[in-house]
């Protein structure tokens, strides 16, 4: 799907700005929690730092949900 959808990016290597390719982007409510964040840029070998906050505004229809969870003691 990605290869026949995601034109010009990578496999492995899609950033997570979905609106460019009209795709909804959902993000862990943990991971936006830290002020810094770093993300994929499109190459397997570059990232992107940047703040949440950036994140959050380059993605206006972003989608919060937990996907992490603490591990309990003892598990």
């Amino acid at each position: 799907w990605i290869k026949e959808n995601i034109k010009g990016m990578k496999e492995g290597a899609i950033p997570p700005f979905g609106s460019i390719w009209k795709i909804r982007v959902i993000a862990d409510k943990n991971l936006l929690k830290n002020r810094e964040i770093i993300v994929n840029s499109g190459s397997n070998t570059e990232s992107v730092k940047m703040t949440s906050a950036a994140f959050k505004k380059a993605e206006p229809e972003l989608k919060e949900a937990i996907f992490s969870r603490k591990k309990k003691k003892g598990v």
